[in-house]
């Protein structure tokens, strides 16, 4: 994607952009959309390459969803296939009153530490996650096959009470990331 506008469209993941294959993008937008699951704008179980444009405006909304900007996780199917995100450039908007991408519970509420702008998952676990923008000069980057990741990222809570509740043998709700 060069330039242009993906805007408007609505499904389970993936509001703009769902992505198995390579997804390069170098310019244009992907604003208005949304998903009843992970990735309101870009869902990525393929290669995701972002050096420019701009990812804004977009929704994730259902009880395990994440990602209102972008999710990076992976499909589940006949072959399961897992995300490789890399961001060098371009603007992923956070949480912000406007504009900005969002995740929200089933019932409207704003669902913070779910990535606003970006979540990373492995193992259905939000395992990285930024929820606010990340701009044109934060490069980052998340393998959802390993969970390798690069750049300024915030600390899961699900990941830090996975070892808590196996830890104590108490039942805890991780945050848990939607598959496709």
């Amino acid at each position: 994607m060069n330039g242009g506008a993906i805007s408007g469209n609505s499904t389970r993941c993936g509001g703009g952009v769902s992505v198995e294959g390579t997804f390069n993008m170098n310019g244009g937008t992907i604003n208005r959309n949304s998903a009843n699951g992970p990735g309101g704008g870009v869902f990525a179980a393929g290669i995701f390459n972002m050096n420019g444009g701009t990812i804004s405006g977009n929704i994730a909304q259902s009880r395990g969803a994440s990602g209102g900007g972008v999710n990076v996780g992976r499909m589940v199917g006949v072959k399961t296939s897992y995300g490789i995100f890399t961001k060098k450039g371009g603007t992923i908007a956070g949480y912000a009153f406007g504009n900005g991408n969002i995740v929200k519970e089933d019932y409207g509420d704003k669902k913070t530490g779910w990535g606003h702008a970006v979540a990373g998952c492995t193992d259905g676990i939000v395992q990285k996650f930024k929820d606010t923008t990340a701009g044109p000069m934060t490069n980052m980057s998340y393998n959802a096959s390993d969970g390798t990741s690069s750049g300024i990222w915030g600390i899961s809570v699900g990941k830090v009470f996975k070892y808590v509740a196996i830890g104590i043998g108490v039942l805890i709700l991780l945050q848990m990331c939607m598959n496709c």
